[in-house]
């Protein structure tokens, strides 16, 4: 396979990845957002955060400094606490997940370069996010991102792949 099409199988694989896995997180936030409005009914919460004009003013937690690589992480952290608020947080990480692993099947079938991409860039997600549910912390939060990405490329890479043995063979059983 010429080295154009493996890289454009990866562009591919990747935006793949983000795409699904961003989708599912809104969709699924959504739905945390109308399951946490059904719990709360008769409470005035609006059923769809999503547009609901946020009563106070979100004050960013900051441990480290703006502009370092930890700080960096704090702002995304506390974007996403922004943009998913209540229940759809929640509901908007097991959709980050999900998307993710949805993305990891459509690549099992491509080059083993394309695997390890798609196995970084989902892994990371997989578990930057998974983390978030145990604290915000941001070292914690690039523990998993780190974690994630090298434990689901080498998965992609070794599992992942083209089946290596056959299958057995289908022989009918007689009838007695």
């Amino acid at each position: 396979m010429p080295l154009r099409h493996s890289l454009k199988d990866c562009l591919v694989c990747g935006l793949t990845v983000l795409l699904v896995a961003t989708a599912a997180a809104v969709l699924f936030g959504a739905v945390w957002g109308v399951v946490d409005w059904l719990r709360n009914f008769g409470s005035g919460l609006n059923p769809f955060p999503y547009f609901d004009k946020a009563q106070i003013q979100a004050q960013p937690y900051r441990i480290h400094p703006a502009g370092s690589l930890l700080g960096s992480i704090d702002d995304l952290i506390n974007w996403y606490n922004v943009v998913f608020r209540g229940a759809t947080r929640f509901g908007s990480g097991l959709g980050l997940i999900a998307g993710a692993f949805m993305a990891m099947g459509c690549a099992s079938s491509k080059a083993a370069v394309c695997r390890i991409t798609t196995g970084l860039l989902a892994g990371g997600l997989i578990g930057s996010r998974s983390v978030l549910m145990l604290g915000s912390g941001a070292p914690l939060f690039l523990i998993g991102l780190v974690l994630g990405a090298v434990l689901t490329a080498l998965y992609m890479w070794i599992c992942a792949g083209p089946q290596k043995i056959r299958e057995l063979p289908f022989i009918p059983l007689s009838n007695p």
